[in-house]
């Protein structure tokens, strides 16, 4: 698989490195807010449905996002204003054997209300869809829907 519009990707991936770059030091921050709560309380860490069936479906232990949320590393950021609901993207490479590691997004939602609970709405091995990343899986430069 591979870009089928890399002229429109690199603009969009320009447009949104440019955004993400303003919130991202912002969203490190909470993440290791998060991270510091997180050791304290495991449950302060859920899963939506959708997040449980991925994780199921993509192989990954519930170890490995545990591990992930807490020594990963903010990739990304989003907020919807109408529902007040944050969302960082974190990078963590998960090792599964001696010097060999596994690549996971773990995508994780949270609200002003309730800072120090968040939810797992997705995660992924970035290599599934590769073209779309550079950067060690950091920086997302495909904004495609459809691949050939």
């Amino acid at each position: 698989m591979k870009c089928l519009r890399p002229d429109i990707c690199a603009l969009k991936a320009a447009a949104f490195q440019e955004y993400n770059n303003k919130f991202l030091s912002s969203a490190q921050e909470r993440l290791e807010k998060f991270q510091a709560v997180f050791e304290q309380n495991m449950n302060a860490l859920v899963k939506s449905n959708h997040g449980d069936r991925r994780q199921i479906e993509r192989s990954f232990s519930n170890r490995h996002i545990r591990e992930a949320v807490l020594y990963g590393w903010a990739i990304s950021t989003g907020y919807d204003k109408a529902t007040k609901w944050g969302s960082i993207t974190i990078m963590y490479n998960i090792k599964v054997a001696p010097r060999v590691f596994r690549p996971v997004h773990v995508v994780c939602g949270f609200n002003d209300r309730n800072p120090n609970l968040w939810t797992v709405i997705t995660a992924y091995d970035p290599r599934t869809h590769e073209y779309k990343w550079a950067n060690g899986y950091t920086q997302r430069i495909c904004f495609c829907e459809v691949t050939e």
